[in-house]
């Protein structure tokens, strides 16, 4: 019987087919700690995650998977706000898009890092130029992610991070 698999890797299962229908039987398959990061803690150790997007189909569909994964996943849609959350509730880890309404994600980064709160940035940009990716490795941004990006390749590069 062959199988089927979502966009992202995350739904799959049997296509049973019939004379006039076709129906996919789905399920979540969501790899193990060891799965993601061998010999670490994956992606669970980030328990908060928070994901800045001033798309709301983009944040919401990070978040989504970053819930599949066991994340508990804050969206918000600029940096201000961004700013506002980690200082009420500090996440363990943040997905910023780089051109956000307000402050960019890059200087978004550089105002956590100067109120204390160090933790693993991702910053997703459809800039690839050296000039940004040396602005967000000198606010302390550990990893840039050009677009598209898919959920799957975000919930890796946590992955990586947290261990």
């Amino acid at each position: 019987m062959p199988e089927s698999a979502s966009v992202f890797g995350l739904l799959k299962g049997p296509i049973l087919a019939s004379h006039d229908r076709m129906v996919i039987q789905t399920k979540v398959v969501i790899p193990s700690q060891q799965a993601v990061l061998a010999g670490g803690c994956g992606v669970t150790c980030a328990r908060r995650i928070l994901v800045v997007d001033d798309d709301r189909d983009t944040r919401e569909l990070y978040a989504f998977c970053l819930r599949l994964a066991g994340v508990d996943a804050v969206v918000v849609g600029d940096g201000h706000t961004a700013l506002r959350e980690a200082r009420a509730t500090p996440p363990d880890a943040v997905i910023t898009d780089l051109r956000l309404p307000g402050i960019d994600g890059i200087e978004l980064s550089e105002r956590l890092a100067r109120e204390g709160t160090h933790v693993p940035i991702i910053l997703v940009t459809g800039d690839s130029s050296m000039t940004i990716r040396d602005r967000a490795k000198a606010a302390g941004i550990q990893e840039v992610v050009l677009k598209p990006c898919l959920p799957d390749e975000l919930v890796a590069r946590l992955a990586r991070l947290a261990g």
